[in-house]
């Protein structure tokens, strides 16, 4: 008998977003067995309530959640939806039209390989996915919302130390999104297609690296660079996205101890340094995240094509190689623009080009967009703006970047600085009005760039040295202090909702399992307990099959 609530550990602030963490006594990446356990407590039929999923909340909070199934199709997918839970409307039947017409096809012609995405590495092509639509809670005070996860502890076998595997590959939906998270219906309905393409992309992506290559999980950051890819081939730029990283259309109020709450017309984040790679940071805003990899999805794309074999940039290779790489961090990004007509050298050449592009923006060259709309409007600032719009009083000239961050400098009349000088991973480039140059003095009219090469997330930040700033416009020590300085502590309010998030469950790669993701985040990441090396078993789930058969005679 199964317990209808299982709790795990200690409730965690959403924001915070603490990695949450399980440990793997013996774990068996599980791709089907024969000797496996009975996952599901039925096999019922389309409209039983018989059907029991295990499922977590961010809060490790384990629950079974009563499902019924609503569609089914060999080769494809089950649809399974909570008891009580609605999809406002929308019938399972085109959820699972959409996934086996337009997602799976994406997935496998774009960001993997058929073979293994169709049968998701057993030997028969028939591997199906569930797709549980269950709820997942309301729009937060901002709008951000939960829209879907993935777990990876469901490709596990199911032991005593995992005991709550559905043992299946499958992705989680919140039904809200079909009924709370604004806008028409249809647009409602697009974001939850959406959301199903961005989920499978991350399950592919992990069944195929840690099952397959046997490499590990990919960087968040390029997981979700992936699955971004994923959104636009089923549904183009998302204007959203783009708009939050330039601050376009948006009204961004900074809060200070004055209660003086001034509209900013840019993405203080992004002035500040943050983009993507360093995910999950505990000063970042997880928004600008998932922001800054659609635009750097986008540049990747729109720069790889052969503009008279591809003018749309569709490229079809590029995103392909990166899943298909042997690394899991910026190598395999960097490594797969090398065969493209993306002519850098390496990662570090490839993090100061796609800086220079944002703040250049040229219609030419690799130093923008190609001159396309939706990446033209909003304005990024520089970090001198940012700290003297934030009215801060600061004392020391250093300012820390973590892996893959950076930011833009004006300086002042007086200054003379030396670009090719480097502070361990920090390298400095002069942004001239056409062109970036990792040379050279510094000109009043140029502006610094200044960049953290680093290519692992969780590696500490690194200072850059002395800047061309005035004192009261630098930082101190940490970023941790534009909220404990001596000017009061400072509230950055995002532009309203609705915003949508998902939760990616990280592989430790020691047997745990943590959260990552989410609308904030702690950076570091805890192992579980030593665990067993990771064995695939290629063989067809036998409950699986029998389900089919079940549901064929009916």
């Amino acid at each position: 008998m199964i317990k209808r609530e299982l709790r795990g550990a200690p409730s965690l602030l959403f924001y915070l977003m603490i990695f949450i963490v399980l440990s793997f006594s013996s774990c068996d990446l599980f791709f089907g067995s024969s000797g496996s356990s009975q996952t599901l407590q039925s096999y019922g039929s389309v409209g039983d309530h018989q059907v029991g999923f295990y499922a977590r909340d961010l809060e490790n909070n384990w629950r079974v959640v009563d499902s019924e199934l609503r569609a089914y199709e060999r080769h494809n997918a089950f649809v399974y939806v909570e008891r009580g839970a609605s999809l406002g409307g929308l019938e399972a039947e085109e959820i699972l039209d959409v996934f086996g017409n337009e997602i799976r096809p994406i997935v496998a012609n774009k960001l993997g390989e058929a073979d293994f995405v169709n049968s998701l590495g057993v030997s028969s092509n028939d591997r199906s996915v569930v797709i549980l639509v269950l709820d997942l809670g309301a729009p937060d005070a901002t709008g951000a919302m939960l829209l879907g996860y993935f777990d990876p502890l469901h490709a596990y076998q199911r032991t005593s130390g995992n005991p709550y595997s559905n043992e299946l590959p499958m992705v989680f939906l919140n039904s809200r999104l079909l009924t709370d998270f604004g806008g028409s219906f249809s647009s409602r309905v697009n974001q939850f297609h959406l959301t199903l393409a961005h989920e499978f992309q991350h399950l592919h992506n992990f069944y195929f690296n840690v099952g397959h290559q046997q490499i590990g999980q990919m960087d968040t950051w390029i997981d979700e660079m992936l699955s971004a890819a994923a959104e636009y081939y089923y549904d183009g730029v998302q204007q959203a996205r783009i708009d939050y990283f330039t601050g376009a259309s948006y009204g961004f109020t900074v809060k200070n101890d004055d209660d003086d709450d001034r509209p900013l017309n840019y993405n203080p984040y992004v002035a500040m340094g943050q983009n993507h790679v360093a995910w999950g940071r505990p000063w970042t805003d997880v928004l600008t995240s998932y922001a800054s990899v659609h635009m750097k999805m986008n540049w990747l794309r729109l720069h790889a094509a052969d503009p008279d074999l591809d003018p749309n940039g569709d490229d079809l290779e590029i995103f392909r190689d990166m899943v298909l790489s042997p690394h899991t961090n910026a190598l395999a990004v960097s490594d797969a623009t090398s065969d493209t007509r993306i002519r850098t050298n390496g990662w570090d050449e490839l993090l100061r080009t796609w800086a220079a592009a944002n703040w250049l923006r040229l219609d030419t060259e690799l130093l923008g967009y190609k001159g396309q709309t939706p990446f033209q409007n909003g304005e990024i600032e520089t970090l001198n703006q940012w700290l003297d719009d934030s009215n801060q009083v600061l004392s020391d000239s250093k300012y820390v970047l973590g892996p893959g961050e950076f930011i833009y400098i004006t300086p002042d009349s007086g200054s003379s600085f030396d670009v090719a000088v480097t502070d361990s991973d920090i390298f400095y480039a002069r942004l001239m009005s056409d062109n970036v140059e990792p040379t050279g003095t510094l000109h009043v009219n140029e502006t610094l760039l200044a960049y953290n090469t680093h290519t692992d997330p969780s590696a500490s930040t690194r200072q850059t040295r002395a800047l061309p700033l005035e004192d009261s416009l630098v930082t101190s020590s940490s970023i941790s202090s534009l909220s404990s300085t001596d000017s009061g502590s400072l509230q950055v309010t995002p532009p309203p909702g609705p915003h949508g998030i998902d939760m990616v469950f990280r592989d430790s790669g020691a047997g745990g399992v943590s959260a990552q993701g989410g609308s904030g985040g702690g950076s570091s990441q805890t192992s579980g307990a030593s665990a067993a090396a990771m064995r695939v078993t290629p063989n067809l789930d036998a409950v699986l099959r029998e389900r089919l058969r079940a549901l064929e005679d009916e």
